[in-house]
Order: structure tokens, then C-alpha cells, then sequence
């Protein structure tokens, strides 16, 4: 699972819901270095820019039912 972002700290988010490669756009072409590792490119991917992931830790009973809890302060990982 390849992450990508040019804000250092949503790395570590990205990396508590199980990326296992990040990728600053910034810094370096994504479509160019993932065809280049793959030999073709990405089989699936999802734009979280709005973080609709993270709506089940606003809700307790909804958040108790996921696979997976990461709770966040101010925008930042407190704890996965």
C-alpha cells in the first residue's frame, strides 16, 4: 500500500492505516516512480484528501465496530 503526500505528518497516519511505501509528489514523479517499482502502475486507487476514513473515530459505537482505531489530535497521530 503506497501512500502519498506532501505533508510530513499525514505520513505517519497514512503509515498507522497500513501504507507501506510514502511518496512526496513534491519531491518526485508518483505515476513514474510506481510504474518503475510495479512495471505497470496501480491496481486500485482512493483520494483521501477529505479524510472520510476517519469518520468512525468521531463516532464511539461506530469506531468500537471498525478494525481499526486511530485517534487524532489537531491533526496529528496520537495513537493507532
Amino acid at each position: 500500500v503506497t501512500g502519498t503526500s506532501k505533508d510530513g505528518p499525514r505520513f505517519e497516519v497514512a503509515k498507522a492505516f497500513g501504507a507501506t511505501d510514502l511518496l512526496d509528489p513534491g519531491q518526485e514523479d508518483v505515476t513514474e516512480r510506481t510504474r518503475a517499482e510495479t512495471g505497470v502502475g496501480v491496481d486500485y486507487a482512493f483520494e483521501t484528501a477529505g479524510l472520510a476514513a476517519l469518520v468512525g473515530t468521531h463516532n464511539p459505537e461506530l469506531a468500537s465496530r471498525m478494525d481499526r482505531v486511530v485517534r487524532l489530535e489537531e491533526g496529528r497521530l496520537v495513537d493507532a
